[in-house]
């Protein structure tokens, strides 16, 4: 099972482009949960099933921790790519 993860993780690494397109989304969904969590706070008011009035956790803020979350890895794979091009063209200058 572990192997199968670690394959997983170092199977192809995506293109560049793709890796922007990645991020810029996240970058924008981060943005758009902000926002909300701006326009209406961070506890929202809810009805329980029997009418009840409650108070609970902005969905937005979850959000807002998955895009972080997404971002961070993104930038970090960014990274692992120029690492592995960087490498790649110190072995291919060294022939």
């Amino acid at each position: 099972m572990k192997k199968e993860k670690n394959d997983a993780i170092d199977g192809p690494m995506p293109e560049e482009d793709e890796l922007e397109q990645a991020l810029a989304a996240a970058k924008q969904t981060l943005r758009l949960a902000t926002a909300d969590v701006l326009k209406r706070g961070i506890l929202v008011t809810s009805e329980d099933w029997d009418g009840e009035k409650i108070n609970k956790v902005n969905p937005s803020v979850g959000v807002q921790k998955a895009a972080i979350a997404i971002i961070v890895s993104l930038r970090n794979l960014k990274l692992q790519q120029a690492k592995a091009e960087r490498k790649k063209n110190a072995v291919g200058a060294s022939k």
